[in-house]
């Protein structure tokens, strides 16, 4: 019996589901067992579909691995990757407190969100070497965030 084949998809860069159309996307196949590369697609805010958290974790993953970075694959303990997050986060404190401070590399932009962009580029690559869909979780950790009552656990903040 000859194989079904379904109808060629077409590209809408209107809606970010179309990234699971994209060209060698496998969400379940980890980069660091792939076989080819990666394809390249510019993370630009004028491509929205480039814009999804699962992509931005994938390209993560992907820079990661061409620069010699791998959080799944280095000697490095998982705690030690997080704390690794946490030291962004300190980063991210000092801009805060030093105002004046410009960043080295990218002077133009606010220090704070370069420290915060690191903070999450950490993340986003810790996620995809270890196979956690971060967008997914988010969506549903944000589902139930709204059932939660107002102010919830009596806490202060």
């Amino acid at each position: 019996m000859p194989k079904r084949q379904r109808p060629p998809s077409t590209y809408d860069p209107i809606h970010w589901w179309n990234i699971f159309k994209l060209p060698g996307y496998n969400p379940r196949k980890s980069l660091t067992l792939g076989t080819r590369p990666a394809p390249i697609i510019p993370i630009d805010d004028t491509n929205p579909v480039a814009m999804t958290i699962r992509r931005l974790q994938y390209e993560a993953h992907r820079i990661a691995l061409s620069k010699g970075w791998n959080s799944h694959t280095d000697a490095r303990h998982p705690g030690a990757s997080i704390a690794l997050m946490h030291s962004e986060l300190s980063e991210a404190l000092e801009a805060l407190r030093n105002p004046g401070r410009k960043d080295k590399h990218l002077p133009d932009v606010d220090p704070v969100g370069v420290e915060l962009a690191d903070t999450v580029i950490r993340i986003l690559e810790f996620c995809e070497a270890n196979q956690i869909n971060l967008q997914h979780c988010i969506l549903e950790k944000m589902k139930f965030n709204e059932t939660r009552s107002y102010k919830h656990g009596g806490k202060e903040f």
